[in-house]
């Protein structure tokens, strides 16, 4: 059986909870601070390669030049005496390739800033969900990144009741920013409720724990969704689209988190 033939079976985000590793990733999509108009602008993501317009002739003419500098001092002044020439042609052409490379890097470095992994959740949502790549919205990446901020809240040392109203309360709010900034606020209040782990100290039971009423800013709201197992990094790299090595900045391909081109993805 080719299963790889078989059509998946479409799963919309927006209106149930999805696995908890793709939630995991909205979330870290989010707090790379995307670019809204970019979003709006272009609803079908491309892989950020960092092409040029013309690149082509731009890399013929960094090998030509040289070669028709060295032919036409050739014709003029003889070949073997042209030989004298070659430093000079060598020369030229390692400024053009330079050139080149930098503005080839440049480009690159944009189109990732402009991107911020999300060619890569876009591919990776398609692939487990069944959607299409315009259906990878940015409301997509709010409601689940609401979604895996209730997840963690259940996993904190509330009640019963409180887990059921917090996620009750959660849910009422339709405007999924709202939503999302109200999570944001009850992790950030139950932050003395985290499970204890291994290597965490032994709390002083004669201090009351302290909650913050600070306004929720980005800031915030990232130290909110740090992860509670002790692991700082994302299950996948949203550069590479690559699980991550667990306890460690690398993935599978031996990238460093936030850094590699998107792995094998056309």
């Amino acid at each position: 059986m080719h299963q790889g033939n078989t059509p998946r079976k479409r799963i919309d985000p927006l209106k149930t909870i999805v696995d908890h590793d793709l939630l995991r990733i909205a979330s870290d999509i989010h707090r790379l601070k995307q670019n809204e108009a970019h979003w709006k602008d272009v609803p079908v993501p491309t892989r950020p390669l960092g092409k040029l317009r013309g690149e082509t002739a731009f890399q013929v003419g960094v090998f030509a030049l040289p070669v028709l500098a060295y032919l036409v001092a050739g014709l003029r002044f003889g070949f073997a005496l042209a030989l004298w020439g070659l430093p000079l042609c060598y020369a030229v052409f390692a400024v053009l390739e330079k050139t080149l490379l930098k503005a080839i890097m440049k480009k690159r470095q944009a189109e990732e800033d402009r991107d911020c992994g999300r060619y890569a959740f876009t591919k990776i949502i398609g692939d487990r969900l069944g959607l299409k790549p315009e259906e990878v919205t940015l409301e997509v990446v709010l409601k689940m990144a609401a979604d895996f901020g209730i997840l963690v809240l259940f996993g904190r040392n509330l009640t019963e009741g409180a887990k059921a109203d917090l996620m009750t309360r959660a849910y009422k709010i339709e405007d999924l920013t709202k939503r999302l900034d109200f999570v944001c606020a009850q992790l950030v209040e139950t932050q003395h409720l985290q499970p204890a782990t291994e290597k965490s100290a032994p709390a002083a039971t004669n201090v009351a724990p302290q909650t913050s009423h600070r306004p929720l800013t980005a800031a915030v709201a990232a130290t909110a969704y740090k992860d509670e197992d002790g692991s700082p990094f994302p299950l996948a790299n949203t550069m590479t689209a690559l699980p991550m090595i667990q306890g460690t900045p690398f993935d599978v391909g031996g990238n460093v988190f936030g850094q590699g081109t998107v792995g094998g993805f056309d």
